[in-house]
């Protein structure tokens, strides 16, 4: 018989939202270099590293 498993998010969706996160991040980033830091540009840098690092975690993992 054939083993049945919960289904999860396939890899490659959590890999591509990990690029997409940290890409994000890194354009905040350039922000606040050039333009200088604000509250609202500093919260979106670290939220979406945050959520890159997430998704990083997330196409890391092995499913159980």
């Amino acid at each position: 018989m054939a083993k049945q498993g919960r289904r999860t998010l396939p890899r490659w969706l959590f890999a591509i939202l990990t690029v997409g996160g940290l890409l994000a991040s890194g354009i905040y980033l350039g922000i606040i270099r050039i333009d200088g830091a604000s509250t609202g540009v500093v919260l979106r840098a670290v939220g979406y590293g945050i959520f890159g690092l997430l998704m990083l975690w997330g196409a890391m993992s092995k499913p159980e």
